[in-house]
């Protein structure tokens, strides 16, 4: 036995092959892993061909991996954002109806990535084909593709995109120059938190600043 207030030692040196009371319960083996996957690849592919023309995967933006270490990688993320689908004129609820996913809590902070997605999702509408839901009512969305039409086969366009997503923004490169004495002076680190603290409360000094001047507005009424 051990000394103390220690762990008991539990030396399990057998396995228990057979469910029987001496043994107390099996082994759980799994030889039927490649198996199952040609199952779930067999599956996947009737689900693929009974949706048809309708994509399997939804259409999702670009985004960056977070942290300093690995946000040169662009990933795709979960959906959308409210303020994307505003500048191609979507509402959610109907983006979410024609294959486009949809994330009402991410939020846009960089222009260059807004403008991504903007693109990324313009060329998915321009390329989109809408069927109708019931054949013999076509709405004027969905009126060209009427049972008569219907016969040709639409290839759709939001495939699956295989391998990692390969993003590579076009460099801006400017001419050299020779730096300013502001510049040379400036002390970059305390330079770019001030910025940053600008861009962040610029809302709550804007409300202050009204406040400040009704206050100045009442007090000239009053005298």
């Amino acid at each position: 036995m051990k000394k103390g207030n220690l762990p008991l030692p539990r030396h399990q040196w057998r396995k228990h092959w057979f469910p029987c009371a001496a043994h107390k319960g099996f082994i759980k083996t799994h030889f039927d892993q490649p198996v199952k996957a040609k199952k779930r690849r067999m599956i996947r592919k009737t689900k693929a061909i009974r949706m048809f023309p309708k994509p399997v995967r939804k259409l999702r933006p670009l985004v960056n991996c977070p942290t300093q270490r690995h946000n040169m990688k662009v990933r795709q993320g979960k959906g959308f954002s409210r303020m994307e689908l505003r500048k191609v004129h979507l509402h959610p609820n109907y983006a979410v109806s024609i294959g486009i996913a949809v994330d009402k809590r991410r939020k846009n902070r960089c222009q260059e990535h807004l403008d991504r997605n903007v693109a990324r999702l313009k060329k998915y509408l321009k390329h989109l084909v809408l069927f109708p839901s019931n054949p013999y009512k076509p709405n004027k969305k969905t009126e060209k593709f009427a049972p008569a039409k219907i016969r040709a086969r639409v290839i759709s366009q939001n495939r699956r995109q295989k391998g990692p997503i390969r993003y590579q923004p076009e460099p801006v490169f400017e001419e050299p120059r020779k730096m300013t004495e502001q510049e040379k002076h400036r002390h970059i680190f305390y330079f770019l938190r001030k910025v940053q603290r600008d861009q962040k409360l610029i809302h709550i000094r804007h409300k202050r600043h009204k406040k400040r001047e009704e206050k100045a507005a009442k007090e000239k009424e009053s005298k």
